[in-house]
């Protein structure tokens, strides 16, 4: 956890987290976000809990601050920038353990 209550409080600008992991549907990683990037795994579209999403074929990555609607997909042209987040991404989860006791996770996929 990070203490957020300076940047609530508006002693300070800066967030002390600068990545974000979206997880979604069954403890599903869908996106991750560091700094102005955020590289998509599962889907583009906005989360509708319950629906089936299947992982895309190719990530796409979007720049928030020129883009914040996340319409133009800029994978192509950032692939250092997509290498990096993978990363970032592999290090996360390498860092997590099963969350969910006894391997519930396991059980709910199997369901």
């Amino acid at each position: 956890g990070y203490d957020l209550s300076a940047l609530l409080r508006g002693e300070s600008a800066e967030s002390p987290r600068s990545d974000f992991f979206y997880y979604s549907v069954g403890a599903k990683l869908f996106a991750a976000r560091s700094g102005k990037w955020k590289l998509h795994l599962q889907q583009a579209e906005p989360v509708f809990y319950g629906t089936p999403t299947e992982p895309l074929e190719v990530p796409e990555l979007y720049d928030l601050e020129a883009d914040i609607s996340e319409k133009y997909d800029v994978a192509a042209v950032n692939g250092e920038v997509v290498q990096a987040l993978q990363q970032l991404i592999t290090e996360h989860q390498s860092g997590l353990g099963d969350a969910l006791p006894d391997n519930l996770a396991a059980r709910i996929e199997d369901e």
